[in-house]
């Protein structure tokens, strides 16, 4: 049987329930979207993928007024369409990364059991918040890979909570928020702008903090997904009624614009990523259609891939991308988009057959791609670390038995050997402790930071 006819029938089996099913439909469904979302855990909210081709008229951007509503058509904030070159290609190469080895470096002097957020601002390593004694913290820490020491920052804002936060680097600030309100099952005597959420921009070269309101509009989206244009913070994500939402926020004039795109009737949205690649701007939102039946319900699902122009309209590019597997969150790279490993998409609330769809760079119209050669650590569907030159995975830090059937070892990290279009196994962090966080790449080195506290560095 060819790929294509095999990918056929993985597919017709996955999407097509059997007319039998019983009710109560509500419970299944209820329970298909938990057991879906436990199984992809934090990457759930950053996959897509495309089954069936849908199309959607060009939408006019709309900005946002202080109560969060769209007053009608306007221009695009100035440099909301990215402008540029691809990042070049640099860093050590697979090879030289497999021999690496682990050093130990100084414990976060946060005294968290886990770090809420942890990501690399540009010259430094951030940990924030996390909790302190069962309570939730607002401090943080810095760790400057140059001197080789932490330093505590400025305590985020109040307002600013880093529980279950959207963060992006900006370039010269870490942009940081929690959309969720703040006067849930307490609003009695507050104001409704008290109970809205606050973005927060931290800027490591004066320690200071600056604080944005978040439009109502966006506020209870839960996490969403965050990328940086060059001027511009977008955030896209769904609501868990099913409300696709997504926003630019530019920092520098200190406004916000909404420029979610209509989906096609019967397309109701259940995950949406963004990126920004040198020249635009794309979405992929990821949609379910259920419908009930006399004795159970039918699924269709797929994708709707758009990407916004300079005019202030949405272009449709779903015809144009990869079909039917599910997608993280791509990594912009000198040689296109770079995609992890994947799964059939079938809706949530269908369990998909067992099978491995391997990541991949395409090109960001989505016409070409190169696939990535499968991975030890694959079946767990681990993120990409793409360091400049070479891909490193790291599953997670429990072992996962997937739809595959296979256990993952836990903290196991690869590297992919381009040159050889191989992969090598890497050395085990010197730890019983697990990550509090995926690996950061700095671009010589790899730090992670585990429970507790404690950091580690591979490097050459």
């Amino acid at each position: 049987m060819t790929d294509e006819r095999t990918l056929a029938d993985l597919l017709a089996r996955a999407t097509e329930l059997a007319d039998d099913v019983q009710p109560p439909v509500a419970d299944l469904l209820r329970r298909g979207r938990r057991r879906r979302s436990q199984r992809t855990g934090a990457r759930a909210i950053s996959v897509a993928a495309i089954a069936i081709i849908a199309v959607a008229a060009p939408q006019a951007v709309r900005t946002l007024d202080h109560h969060g509503q769209p007053p009608g058509p306007v221009a695009l904030l100035p440099g909301l369409i990215p402008s540029g070159s691809p990042p070049a290609a640099s860093g050590p190469t697979g090879a030289q990364i497999a021999g690496f080895r682990w050093s130990e470096l100084p414990s976060a002097p946060l005294h968290t059991t886990q770090p809420a957020t942890v990501a690399w601002a540009g010259n430094e390593l951030l940990a924030l918040g996390g909790p302190v004694n069962g309570r939730p913290s607002p401090d943080g820490a810095a760790f400057e890979p140059a001197t080789g020491r932490w330093h505590q920052i400025a305590p985020a804002p109040a307002g600013v909570k880093l529980g279950f936060a959207t963060s992006v680097w900006t370039g010269s600030q870490f942009f940081v928020t929690d959309l969720r309100s703040s006067c849930q099952g307490s609003s009695q005597g507050k104001s409704p702008s008290a109970c809205g959420p606050l973005a927060g921009l931290y800027d490591p070269a004066t320690n200071r903090w600056s604080t944005t309101a978040v439009p109502r509009s966006l506020q209870d989206f839960g996490p969403m997904t965050a990328t940086w244009t060059g001027s511009d913070v977008v955030l896209a994500g769904v609501s868990s009624h099913y409300r696709l939402k997504v926003a630019a926020y530019d920092p520098a004039a200190n406004r916000w614009q909404l420029i979610t795109p209509t989906l096609p009737a019967g397309h109701s949205p259940a995950y949406a990523t963004v990126a920004a690649t040198a020249r635009q701007l794309i979405v992929w939102v990821m949609w379910q259609h259920t419908r009930s039946l006399h004795n159970g319900f039918s699924i269709r699902s797929g994708i709707d891939v758009f990407a916004l122009s300079g005019n202030g309209t949405w272009r449709d590019m779903t015809g144009r991308w990869l079909q039917h597997q599910t997608m993280s969150t791509p990594t912009v790279t000198s040689s296109g988009l770079l995609v992890s490993p994947g799964e059939i998409w079938c809706g949530d609330y269908c369990s998909p057959p067992p099978a491995i769809d391997p990541g991949y760079f395409t090109r960001p119209d989505g016409w070409h791609r190169t696939d990535v050669p499968v991975s030890p650590v694959d079946a767990a569907f681990p993120a990409y670390i793409w360091t400049g030159d070479a891909i490193i995975e790291a599953s997670g830090p429990i072992t996962e038995h997937t739809t595959t059937g296979l256990s993952i070892r836990p903290a196991r990290l690869v590297v992919l050997d381009q040159a050889a279009s191989r992969w090598r196994t890497l050395p085990a962090p010197p730890t019983r402790f697990f990550f509090a966080a995926p690996p950061v790449w700095t671009g010589t080195e790899l730090l992670l930071l585990t429970y507790h506290d404690h950091l580690y560095a591979l490097r050459g």
